[in-house]
Formats: C-alpha cells, structure tokens, sequence
C-alpha cells in the first residue's frame, strides 16, 4: 500500500511519489503541469489497482509504477482553451475523462461547459455519458462498473496546496454515476448540506454538516450517517480506510491533531505540533511534524514513526502543502 503525494514546485513542474506505510519512497516521476490551468481541478492524478497515472502537460497521460518505471499511457483531447481530467479504472483497461471549456478574451475568462466520456485507455471505443454548458464535473475513481465524480464549480481552485479540505475540488459533493450511460446513482454531501472532507474511501465520503458542524459519513448509496462533531475551526480531516475513525487538525490548538474515534466519539490528541495529510491505510497516516520540517508516517498502534525522505517545496506555502496534496492510494479503487 502506497500513498500517492503531488508536491507542486515554481517552475511550472509537479513530481508525484509513491511512499510506502514504512515511510519509502518507491517510485518518484516529474511532470509539466497543464498551462495555463484556467480551473485548478486537482489532483493531476488517478490509479489503478498497479499503477499511478498522472498528466504531463496537456493531454500526454503517463504511468508510474513502485518499481519506478515510467510510461505513456494515454493522449487526451486537447487545445489552448480545454482543461482535461481523467480516472483509470482499476484494472488498467478503461479510462474515464473531463473535458472542460475556456474562453479567453483579454483578461477575462469564462466558463465554456463541459463533456464526459468513457474509452478504452487507448482511446478506442468512446462513449459520450454527459454534458453540459455550465456545471462543472470530472471522474476521480471508480466503483465497481460505477463512476464517482466530484461536483464543484468552474472556477474552484483546489490544485495549488496540499492538505486541501476537499482534495478533488469536490466543492458541490459527489455523484456515483452509471459509466456506461451517465444515470446518477446516488448523490454523496450534497453542495447545500455540507463539505466533502479527505480522501474517499471504501466506506464512503467525510462530510462537515453545515447547519451543526457534525462529521457525517455518506456511504455509497448515499445513506448519511452521524460519526462525531468536529472540534471548532478545523483545518483538514481525514477518514480512516476500513473504520469510522477520522482525523482533524485544529487551528485553535496550535497545529494539533485529533484521532476521533467515530463510535463513541473518544478524542486522542496526537503528539506534538504536526498537520496531518491524510491515511496511507488503517492505522498509517501521513503527519508534517512542523518544528522540525520532516515528514513521517506515523503508526497510531504503536505510537511511533517512520521518517519520510522528501524535502518541503517552497511552492506549497504551508505546512501541509510544503509537502504536497495527497492525491490518493495505490491500489486505488473503491
């Protein structure tokens, strides 16, 4: 199990890395970040049950594997006014894509709409599942035959720092969608209810009630059900894979995290000042111990930590995007 970071550098570059739950980088590829990147949907990334894909430039999709090996994989559509994001199904044969629309006139720039399509990876056999001339959606895993794909809107920034609240740019929730035909078949944190936090998992999607601030998990037929309330003024919370326990910083405590354990609603304050980026697996997480500028993968079992070899990058600004967006787990898929 691998987590996949993408850490953002200035010069118009990204590299993505692959660390295991004890702490090793095994893979490590840089990239050309889409220029310009009129909406900021991130991550740049998607995988599979092998492999991580991420877009170099444009349109060029390549894969990474642990073992390090780097290949194309996939050309997407593209011109100066498109804005493509894509997902990989798990077993490498299918690949589901966002095209989105710009248009440019001097400074100012306007949402085009948008359309969705499922292929072969390399292209063959497209099906047109969706469109629409102004709201804003792309793919970011896959559900069995199903699609999940975040909803937000045209112009919501999410791709320029890590430990983003909502790491896909899921402003307006998740819909799992029929990949074959588009139908929805559920709807996850809807816009008006709340705010999808952290990575998707197995068991669903992390959502902050708006109207009393409560951590609600929605499984994947939508069902909603009440884990916890958040502690005031959170930065980034994160789901457990395989429970209902999550994680939530505090900016009111000076960079503190808290273990919430969904069931009883127990608190653990995690030691030190850190800002956590989110779960490797159950029981791993991902923690920038921030007096000492290091990264470390932190076992809640055990209480100890792994040390993580990769430097901040200045590009970041923060503690948590110094050492990039945690763009998802390797093998992916739901």
């Amino acid at each position: 199990m691998y987590a996949v970071l993408q850490q953002a550098s200035r010069d118009g570059q990204y590299s993505i890395y692959l660390v295991g739950i004890d702490g090793r980088i095994a893979g490590h590829a840089t990239a050309q970040a889409p220029s310009p990147d009129y909406g900021g949907y991130g991550p740049l990334v998607s995988t599979s049950d092998h492999k991580v894909y991420f877009l170099d430039g444009p349109s060029t999709v390549k894969s990474l594997e642990p073992s390090g090996k780097v290949a194309t994989a996939a050309t997407l559509p593209s011109s100066a006014t498109i804005q493509a994001r894509f997902s990989v199904s798990p077993d490498d044969r299918k690949i589901a894509v966002a095209l989105l629309t710009y248009h440019v006139d001097g400074l100012a720039i306007t949402y085009g709409g948008m359309q969705m399509y499922v292929s072969d990876l390399n292209g063959a056999n497209r099906v047109d599942i969706f469109s629409s001339p102004s709201v804003a959606e792309w793919p970011v895993e896959w559900l069995g035959a199903d699609l999940v794909v975040a909803v937000a809107i045209p112009f919501a920034n999410q791709s320029g720092h890590g430990g983003s609240i909502a790491p896909f740019g899921a402003l307006g929730g998740y819909h799992v969608i029929n990949s074959a035909t588009g139908d929805r078949v559920a709807e996850l944190c809807p816009a008006k209810e709340g705010l999808p936090l952290g990575l998707p998992t197995h068991e669903g999607v992390l959502c902050e009630r708006y109207s009393d601030a409560a951590a609600i998990l929605y499984d994947w037929t939508g069902a909603a059900t009440k884990l916890g309330n958040i502690p005031p003024n959170p930065v980034y919370q994160a789901l457990e894979p395989g429970t209902r326990n999550f994680i939530v910083d505090n900016v009111n405590l000076s960079a503190t995290s808290i273990y919430v354990t969904g069931a009883t609603g127990d608190l653990r304050k995690l030691p030190g000042q850190v800002a956590e980026l989110g779960f490797i697996t159950r029981g791993k997480v991902l923690l920038a111990l921030i007096a000492e500028s290091k990264l470390v993968v932190y076992d809640l079992a055990s209480s100890s930590s792994a040390p993580v070899a990769l430097q901040p990058s200045s590009a970041g600004g923060s503690p948590y995007g110094a050492y990039g967006l945690l763009a998802g787990r390797l093998p992916g898929g739901l």
